[in-house]
């Protein structure tokens, strides 16, 4: 089948109008969040010190000696148990936003049994 030129045209038109309604509904379909996706610590070598608090007032002090070695609360550390904690804080990654119905659940129980965790790097 051939199109005249203002059949054609028409059809360009058409398909141009169709591309930015779904350009359109691409860009409003995003989440806007303030979430940084990747919060994760790339240089595990440069933590010198991790403490992680609880709602019962216990705390645990992970301080580095040597690049192999660990302290927890003034006793030698388990080196693998520290190598796991590591690489959890390398490949750590946020999997997906709350949901905003789900908002004050989760503060709720955050707040509850929360665990806060601080890492100092040189």
């Amino acid at each position: 089948m051939k199109l005249n030129r203002k059949q054609r045209n028409y059809v360009i038109s058409a398909l141009a109008v169709v591309m930015l309604v779904v350009v359109a509904v691409v860009l409003l379909m995003q989440d806007d969040t303030t979430i940084e996706q990747n919060y994760n610590i790339k240089d595990i070598n440069s933590i010198t010190k991790i403490i992680i608090d609880d709602k019962d007032e216990r705390t645990l002090s992970l301080e580095k000696k040597t690049d192999s070695s660990w302290v927890v609360n003034g006793r030698d550390a388990n080196i693998k148990m520290i190598e796991s904690l590591l690489s959890t804080f390398k490949d750590m990654r946020v999997r997906e936003p709350i949901a905003k119905a789900a908002r004050n659940n989760i503060v709720k129980q955050l707040a509850a049994s929360g665990k806060k965790v601080q890492v100092w790097q040189k």
